[in-house]
């Protein structure tokens, strides 16, 4: 019995180690591809409250990234949007956390709306001209019977000239 709650609690962690939810640290490539993967058969999931969950990441001028996203619910929400975007940057064969962004900070709030069904938005950041990047991004859907999170990675960008 023994064995077989160790086994349970190794493979937690080991879950762990990969999960989203670990974006604060460094994430290695092939643990990128593994999260990708993840994130494809969870789309595939359904949600009473996510009709539609998309994120993205663009390149602008002069190393400018926009790193967005659109959800849509079949039904007004109380909340609606991101909680929190993390930003990524690769660094040798890993990706580092570089920037966060969260509906509580200050003049953040647009990202997180109130009473829509629907709701696009987006940040800018500052990357260095070729330098990749993506971002972790928590989206989240409430109402008065409850609420569903998903975190989802946007594809990987190059800053550029």
């Amino acid at each position: 019995m023994k064995k077989i709650i160790s086994v349970f609690l190794m493979a937690i962690l080991c879950f762990t180690a990969i999960s989203p939810a670990s974006a604060a640290f460094e994430v290695s490539d092939q643990e990128l591809q593994s999260l990708y993967t993840q994130q494809a058969r969870d789309l595939e999931r359904a949600s009473s409250y996510f009709a539609v969950r998309m994120v993205w990441a663009s390149a602008g001028r002069d190393g400018e990234l926009e790193f967005g996203f659109e959800v849509g619910c079949p039904r007004t929400m109380n909340r609606l949007g991101a909680l929190e975007i993390e930003i990524m940057r690769k660094s040798g064969d890993n990706w580092i956390p570089v920037k966060t962004y969260k509906y509580t900070d200050s003049g953040m709030d647009y990202l997180y709306a109130s009473d829509d069904a629907t709701h696009t938005e987006a940040i800018y950041f500052q990357g260095t001209v070729g330098r990749d990047y993506f971002a972790y991004i928590t989206l989240k859907a409430e109402d008065d019977d409850g609420s569903d999170t998903r975190i989802m990675l946007t594809n990987v960008v190059t800053a550029e000239d």
